[in-house]
């Protein structure tokens, strides 16, 4: 999903920019601001790709004995969080700041507010 989000955005990057443009920013700033966000948030695609199980836990670690003959053995695991995430973003780089900060949000399968 966060691979078709990144192609989607770079579908509309003209767009971004016409808008970036009507608020008073450089190509310079929007093109770092702009590329640099959709950048991120790829890289965060990639990375929960790569890197993330498709299913509902994330193994932290090898077993191990909690006892002496081996009877009694624990597991840390990572789970998706509950609650929703709230991001409050710079004014400086809109775009760059709040892809930065949902694309982990939207791997850790929890919903956001910006």
């Amino acid at each position: 999903m966060l691979k078709a989000l990144a192609d989607a955005l770079n579908a509309k990057k003209d767009a971004l920019y016409e808008l970036s443009y009507n608020t008073g920013a450089t190509k310079a700033d929007s093109w770092i601001d702009i590329d640099g966000g959709i950048g991120t948030f790829a890289v965060y695609q990639g990375k929960g790709r790569r890197e993330l199980p498709n299913g509902k836990l994330l193994i932290d670690g090898d077993v191990e004995a909690l006892s002496r003959g081996g009877t009694f053995q624990g597991l840390h695991v990572h789970t998706s969080l509950q609650g929703a995430a709230v991001h409050i973003n710079a004014f400086n780089f809109p775009v760059w700041g709040m892809l930065e900060k949902l694309a982990p949000t939207f791997l850790a399968g929890v919903p956001a507010i910006a």
